[in-house]
């Protein structure tokens, strides 16, 4: 059996479970979780169909993590392939963080010996095993597991994929504008997928454009706060209003928009300081812990006002969510008062 890792950084874990479904040299072990679900979910059905076509019924076994038993675990792990190479055993939702000793003692068991010809995935539905650290067994247990975590996929990998699918609702989409629908969405494929089909029903013309997915796509709020936040580094405040009400007419919470200010704020006076000191891209992309498209907005609207400006306003966000802490029922108002500072 070849030697796997059984934690990687990144998505290395996940190029890795890719190139061994190619092979066909599967661990006998996974826990499948994180925010990306499009990426899980496609994968899970490759290992379902690591199953002979036609024998599922024998070979596949799904079992529910709220009425699994170990019995019905042991005997899913113990069958034996019918007409078939490989079994796959698929457990979903399964609370580990509420196991008593004697269960966790009966699953590392099970997990141990679990036979050359079968595969088993716990899919969670978080982004984690949940695993109680406190118990001496659970690192025991978990080590048994090659983790999988699907989480969001680096931005050249993410342009490709919305290019690609742009294609298949045929449409095409350059790369910057590619970029722009990652940055107004979660930049999630489950998301993105749902805008693109939408994209392409709306696009009279061949290419979808900017125009397009600002017709349609409804923004998140970090996106809608990126676009306040450039009116107000522009001087145009009544943009920036306008901006302001739509968030609020999106049911935004005006104490939501006021502590996500104070948070970007606080990332381009940061931002501001590192590139007066000499700071490359990457350093800020590093020091700040952000990917590609939002590195590079970053470091475009710091460059709009000197450090001491941005410090200026960041003192008036905290000034803003210091009242908030005190009266919210003003929280409105607060954040009106907070939009014409900061314009000021």
């Amino acid at each position: 059996m070849a030697d796997f890792k059984r934690k990687d950084k990144n998505n290395d874990a996940y190029k890795r479970l890719v190139s061994d479904l190619k092979a066909g040299t599967l661990a006998p072990l996974y826990a499948l979780y994180g925010e990306e679900r499009y990426l899980l979910e496609n994968v899970l059905g490759r290992m379902r169909a690591t199953v002979a076509k036609g024998t599922e019924e024998f070979n596949y076994k799904r079992l529910e993590g709220k009425s699994l038993t170990m019995e019905g675990l042991q005997e899913a792990v113990d069958a034996m392939p019918v007409f078939s190479d490989r079994v796959f055993v698929e457990v979903q939702d399964y609370d580990m963080s509420r196991l008593t000793e004697e269960a966790r003692a009966d699953l590392i068991r099970i997990l141990s010996d679990i036979p050359e010809y079968t595969t088993v995935a716990f899919v969670f539905p978080g982004d984690d095993m949940k695993l109680d650290g406190r118990a001496k067994s659970s690192a025991q247990l978990k080590n048994l597991f090659t983790q999988v975590d699907f989480n969001q996929q680096e931005s050249g990998d993410l342009i490709k994929w919305v290019m690609k699918h742009a294609k298949d609702v045929g449409k095409t989409i350059d790369r910057p504008t590619a970029d722009h629908l990652i940055f107004v969405t979660d930049g999630l494929m489950t998301t993105m997928t749902g805008e693109i089909e939408k994209l392409g029903a709306y696009c009279t013309g061949e290419a979808i454009t900017k125009a397009d997915i600002d017709a349609i796509v409804t923004p998140t709020l970090e996106a809608d706060l990126w676009g306040l936040l450039d009116a107000i580094a522009d001087g145009n405040i009544r943009l920036a209003a306008e901006k302001m009400n739509g968030m609020l007419e999106n049911n935004e919470s005006a104490s939501g928009i006021i502590y996500t200010i104070s948070q970007r704020l606080r990332q381009l006076a940061s931002t501001r300081a590192m590139l007066d000191s000499g700071a490359t891209m990457q350093e800020i992309q590093s020091a700040l812990g952000v990917k590609d498209y939002p590195a590079k907005k970053l470091v475009g609207a710091a460059r709009k006002l000197s450090l001491k400006l941005w410090r200026r306003d960041l003192r008036a966000s905290l000034d803003a969510a210091y009242k908030l802490n005190s009266n919210y029922r003003r929280e409105k108002e607060i954040l009106a008062e907070l939009i014409a500072r900061l314009g000021a």
